[in-house]
C-alpha cells in the first residue's frame, strides 16, 4: 500500500524470504520518498509528450508551442515516441544526442534537448520514473551566434529603403527596443506623447487561430521614456493619422494591424538593397541597448528599458563597438598624458 492508501503488487516469488525482503526494500523506499509505481512508467513517450504540451500550451505563447510541435515531431518522437518512459536510459539520451551533432544545426540540438528534458523531467514529477535520464553535460549552453552590431548609420540606410508607412514603426522600435510581436502588439492608448512614453504591455503572435494578443515575452508591462528622434517622429505619425485609443497603434496595407510578415519581407529586402543582407529586424534592439549603454544606463535601467528578468541577458546586449573601444583608448590616453613625471616604479594610476 502507498502513501495515498493505494495498494500494489510485487509480483510472485520463490519463497516468504524473498517476499519479504522485497517488501521492506518497498516500504524503506516509500519512507524516503523514492519509491515509483513501475506500472505508471509504461506510459509510452509520444503519449507523455502530448499530455505535457497540451498542459504547456495553456500559458505559452502560441509559436513557442509549434516550436515545440516542431521540435517533437522532427526529432523525439521517431527517436522515443514508441518508447516507455521507463525504458529510456541515460545511455540511450547520450546516443541521441551524440547523433544529433550530425543531423541539425546546434541551435536545433540544443532545444530539441531542452523538450525531451522538459518532458522527462515531467515524467519524475508524475511517479513514472525515478530520475531523469537527461544527464548529458553542457546540453544547456548558449550555442546561438552573437549578433553583429548594427551601426545607427546602417539602420538609417536600411530605414530610408523601406515603405514609409514603416518609417514610423521601426523608428519606434528602435527608440523603445520592441521586439517584433510588441511592435505589432501596440494600441495607441500605448503612446502617452505628453509624457513623452510608451508603454509595453502586451504583443501580438500569429497563430494557426488567427492573430493572438497576449502579455509580453517576460509577462510584465513597462512604462519608458522615448529618445527625443522616435518620439518626434511618431508625433509626426500621429498627426498624419488620427486614432481611437483601443485601436491598432499601426496598420497594414488592408487597414488591419500591422502585420509581422510585413514587416520582416521589406526589412529583408531593404536590408539586401543596401548591401546589408545579414542584418536584422531584432538587431535593432541591440544597438538601441547598445546607444542606452553608451548614454550611462545602468545594468538595472538596461533590463527596464529591455524588460529583461535577469542581469545577465541585459548584459548581453552591451556590445562594445570599435568606435566606443576607440574613444575610451582616447580618453585613457588623455589622463595618462596629464600624469605627472614620477621616479622609477610603477605610475599611480596603475598602482593597486
Amino acid at each position: 500500500m502507498d502513501a495515498s492508501g493505494q495498494r500494489h503488487t510485487l509480483g510472485t516469488f520463490a519463497t516468504e524470504k524473498a517476499a519479504r525482503a522485497a517488501l521492506a526494500a518497498v516500504q524503506t523506499d516509500i519512507t524516503r520518498g523514492d519509491w515509483t509505481d513501475e506500472s505508471k512508467g509504461q506510459v509510452l513517450f509520444g503519449a507523455l509528450a502530448e499530455q505535457v504540451l497540451a498542459d504547456q500550451a495553456q500559458t505559452l505563447a502560441p509559436h513557442t508551442v509549434e516550436c515545440y510541435e516542431s521540435l517533437l515531431k522532427r526529432w523525439l518522437l521517431p527517436a522515443f515516441g514508441n518508447k516507455k518512459v521507463s525504458a529510456i536510459t541515460v545511455l540511450m539520451v547520450d546516443s541521441w544526442w551524440a547523433a544529433m551533432a550530425t543531423k541539425t544545426g546546434a541551435v536545433n540540438r540544443r532545444n530539441a534537448y531542452f523538450v525531451l528534458s522538459g518532458i522527462m523531467r515531467k515524467a519524475v514529477r508524475y511517479g513514472y520514473v525515478k530520475a531523469t535520464p537527461c544527464m548529458v553535460e553542457n546540453a544547456a549552453k548558449d550555442v546561438s551566434k552573437p549578433r553583429p552590431h548594427l551601426p545607427l548609420p546602417d539602420f538609417e540606410r536600411i530605414l530610408a529603403a523601406t515603405p514609409e508607412r514603416l518609417h514610423a514603426p521601426l523608428w519606434l522600435a528602435f527608440g523603445a527596443h520592441l521586439r517584433l510581436g510588441e511592435l505589432t502588439g501596440l494600441d495607441r492608448r500605448h503612446i502617452d506623447l505628453k509624457a513623452g512614453t510608451i508603454s509595453i504591455e502586451q504583443q501580438a503572435q500569429q497563430a494557426r487561430g488567427g492573430l493572438q494578443i497576449r502579455q509580453t515575452k517576460t509577462g510584465t508591462a513597462e512604462t519608458i521614456k522615448l529618445p527625443a528622434r522616435a518620439l518626434s517622429e511618431i508625433a509626426a505619425y500621429l498627426r498624419a493619422n488620427p486614432k481611437l485609443p483601443n485601436s491598432p497603434l499601426f496598420n497594414g496595407e488592408r487597414g488591419g494591424r500591422l502585420s509581422r510578415g510585413y514587416i520582416y519581407k521589406y526589412w529583408v529586402k531593404a536590408a539586401a538593397e543596401m548591401g546589408l543582407p545579414d542584418a536584422h529586424f531584432h538587431d535593432t534592439r541591440h544597438t538601441g541597448l547598445t546607444i542606452a549603454a553608451q548614454a550611462g544606463a545602468t545594468t538595472k535601467e538596461l533590463m527596464r528599458r529591455a524588460r529583461h528578468s535577469t542581469q545577465a541577458v541585459s548584459i548581453r546586449y552591451q556590445h562594445a563597438t570599435d568606435q566606443r573601444d576607440a574613444e575610451v583608448a582616447d580618453r585613457m590616453n588623455a589622463l595618462m598624458e596629464r600624469e605627472p613625471e614620477r621616479g622609477p616604479g610603477r605610475p599611480e594610476f596603475m598602482r593597486s
